[in-house]
């Protein structure tokens, strides 16, 4: 017996040792609002996501064997435990559907293991690992996995059985969940990179880090609406705040439309000449809309000053970005090369495979969004590249743009002015 609670002690040890790798995020606002209404949190190594409200607390849950996928709720119970050699689980089901019910230990080796369909209600089960020890209880649902440790003091036969179903009369109660980490849980692992969108009303801020500690998240909240009302998700990186995705307006800040063109014929027929002032615009499916340079500046001079001064395409409190603005994101992540990869969206839906080196550490998830070119009209490099409108001019035909071109530097590049590239904007 001394042996067994020796074993039991050392796996408590143990458990309690992965639990300190947790971390707990909590969110605030500053600015424009103090308050937070939700939370998407995304793990952008794993994709994992998982949805919170403002006032909830978030735990990224550092674990090896990485049983915890999602914990949403409080719904299970399990009594007495620790217990002797078999306890009682007591499981409310949200609604028809395969449930699974496994016994691992804490290396997650399944011990054993029960699938039913089980339509709404709660449901009892007797459950049993066979030997003592700590253990982790998991019921998987389609909703994802919720998890409790148990520790079963004395040998007993290893099983998982339905005892029965009662109607959904009662709600399982937080007290009941002796031993469970309740929250919500997002699994992490050290350098993985956690996006949080954290929305007040109708805005949208992004934060994006490699969480070392529990902490407080503030979102600084800025409103970026266009004309037509299209809500646009802003990103603080270093002292500026960006659009954390690209410009989508048909019209400029004062109603005014912005002339629509369709046909490659028409867009090649669109002069490079700044002063025929051929403003355009035409669609790029989920990328964001294009522009050539006068559209994105909508008839205002060059400029190279820092702040712009240039509202052009941008929402109202908002401005196109000159040269040096982008120079200024650019050294802040490292410049070049480096901050490549901080800038572009993970995965392959918008950047060719592997895309390995991304990160988007910086939050601002750049997109490969291509161009329309100027000779033929017709749309090139989507999924490869993509461009954005500075407000500085290199002559009369050409303007500067910032690209990034799959793994190269983001850098300037002196691109004509009839070809259509995409609008970043920036706070005033």
């Amino acid at each position: 017996m001394k042996r067994n609670l020796l074993f039991i002690l050392f796996f408590i040890a143990s458990f309690n040792y992965a639990l300190s790798q947790d971390i707990t995020i909590t969110f605030a606002a500053e600015g424009e609002s103090t308050t937070i209404d939700s939370v998407v949190a995304t793990n952008l190594t794993t994709n994992e996501s998982v949805a919170l409200g403002g006032d909830e607390s978030l735990v990224l849950h550092q674990s090896a064997t990485r049983i915890n996928k999602l914990l949403s709720g409080s719904s299970v119970a399990v009594f007495p435990n620790p217990f002797k050699n078999n306890a009682q689980l007591n499981f409310k089901n949200s609604k028809e559907q395969y449930v699974t019910i496994q016994l691992s230990d804490i290396s997650g080796n399944v011990m054993v293991s029960y699938s039913k369909r089980l339509v709404p209600g709660d449901h009892i089960f007797n459950m049993s690992a066979g030997l003592p020890g700590l253990y982790v209880l998991s019921i998987i649902t389609d909703e994802g996995v919720q998890s409790t440790k148990v520790i079963q003091k004395e040998p007993g036969i290893a099983k998982i059985e339905f005892e029965g179903s009662e109607p959904s009369t009662k709600k399982i109660t937080p007290e009941l969940l002796k031993g469970a980490t309740t929250g919500y849980v997002l699994n992490y692992s050290p350098g993985d990179i956690i996006s949080y969108s954290m929305k007040s009303g109708d805005n949208i801020t992004v934060v994006n880090e490699s969480p070392s500690n529990t902490k407080t998240i503030t979102a600084e909240i800025v409103t970026c609406k266009d004309y037509k009302g299209i809500n646009y998700k802003v990103v603080k990186i270093g002292d500026q705040i960006w659009m954390a995705e690209n410009l989508k307006s048909t019209n400029y800040a004062d109603g005014d439309e912005i002339p629509y063109v369709a046909s490659d014929e028409d867009w090649a027929a669109l002069s490079d000449d700044y002063h025929d002032q051929d403003r355009a615009y035409c669609y790029n499916d989920d990328y964001g809309n294009l522009y050539t340079w006068a559209g994105a500046m909508d008839g205002a001079l060059m400029s190279s000053e820092v702040p712009s001064g240039v509202q052009g395409a941008c929402p109202n409190g908002w401005h196109l970005p000159s040269y040096d603005e982008f120079l200024i994101l650019s050294d802040y992540l490292g410049g070049g090369t480096a901050a490549t990869p901080k800038l572009k969206e993970t995965g392959t839906d918008h950047w060719p495979s592997p895309n390995d080196l991304a990160t988007n550490e910086s939050g601002f998830t750049a997109l490969a969004a291509g161009f329309r070119a100027d000779d033929d009209g017709a749309y090139s490099y989507k999924g490869t590249a993509t461009y954005w409108w500075a407000t500085n001019r290199a002559s009369t035909s050409l303007a500067y743009s910032w690209t990034i071109y799959d793994t190269y530097p983001f850098e300037n590049s002196n691109i004509r002015q009839s070809r259509g590239a995409s609008v970043r904007c920036v706070k005033d």
